[in-house]
């Protein structure tokens, strides 16, 4: 799953050097879609290990607290 992530973080931010600029590093944008969808399947993996991990009534507790958590996080820095 790491590769995975990286992998689309490398193809986006070359993705969007590349794109309508050609070539211009110095307009990249590291919020682009690719790296957005890698770094949440990143997270979304990093969530199931840690559910698996749990055992009964643990596992439950754990997830409602990331999903409360990324409930509160949902909008932040945005402008």
């Amino acid at each position: 799953m790491l590769a995975t992530v990286i992998a689309l973080l490398v193809l986006g931010v070359l993705y969007n050097a590349y794109g309508a600029t050609g070539a211009d590093f110095a307009a990249v944008r590291l919020t682009g879609v690719l790296q957005l969808i890698g770094l949440s399947g990143g997270l979304a993996a990093v969530i199931v290990l840690a559910a698996r991990r749990g055992v009964g009534r643990d596992s439950a507790v754990v997830l409602a607290a990331v999903a409360l958590g990324l409930v509160g996080l949902n909008g932040v820095g945005r402008t």
